[in-house]
């Protein structure tokens, strides 16, 4: 696995978040907040509460991506949008929406090819969980994929698949690409890699311990 692109935010300021190249933001497009409220690894996050106006940042490939590519990030969901909460979403180089992922009204998770739900959880999220979402999109396969685990579990608690059509895919976003209508979520350590990166901080290890052995003809526990 190979990190193409990362981005973090604890060197920052606080206040509107400037991105520079190869991240940018729409000219219209609300900017999220860096702050250490929204933090969920190290000093500082950034954090979207909007009530009327999208806002997403994006990452330029500079030509359609052709084989597997995925997006990672931590998250935190403040508040709930009135309104489907688009959490990420890939375009074409004209920024037509290509699929993505959002969180429903009912607060389950789907997964879009193009403007179609292809995969929809059962399972919901909530307010004030720290979790970590890889999203793959494969066009060499025509298939995406989108895992949720909380915190550094390596055990998804979401884990859809789909169909994926789009072969112009060429900048990926995380953010509310639609207004969030009072929705407000935390994003940090966001990650654009060629495979499954894994979480920030993994569980340590576990090594096993001997429990049971023989001494002179006998097991004992």
């Amino acid at each position: 696995m190979t990190v193409i692109e990362r981005l973090d935010f604890d060197s920052l300021s606080d206040g509107d978040f400037t991105p520079e190249s190869p991240w940018a933001i729409p000219g219209n497009a609300v900017a999220p907040t860096i702050t250490s409220d929204a933090a969920i690894h190290g000093a500082k996050g950034a954090r979207w509460a909007t009530t009327s106006t999208y806002g997403y940042i994006y990452y330029g490939f500079g030509s359609a991506f052709t084989d597997k590519r995925v997006l990672s990030f931590y998250f935190n969901i403040r508040s709930f949008s009135s309104a489907n909460h688009y959490v990420a979403t890939a375009y074409d180089s004209a920024f037509t929406d290509q699929g993505d992922w959002r969180i429903n009204t009912g607060r389950t998770v789907s997964i879009r090819n193009g403007n179609t739900a292809v995969a929809t959880s059962s399972t919901v999220v909530t307010t004030s969980t720290i979790y970590r979402a890889e999203w793959m999109v494969n066009p060499a396969t025509s298939s995406q994929e989108l895992k949720i685990f909380e915190g550094e579990s390596d055990s998804p608690i979401i884990d859809l698949t789909g169909t994926w059509s789009s072969t112009t895919t060429i900048n990926w976003s995380w953010g509310p690409s639609v207004a969030a209508a009072g929705g407000a979520i935390d994003y940090d350590t966001i990650k654009i890699a060629d495979d499954w990166t894994g979480p920030e901080n993994p569980p340590a290890e576990k090594i096993p311990v001997l429990r049971r052995f023989r001494y002179n003809g006998t097991f004992w526990e």
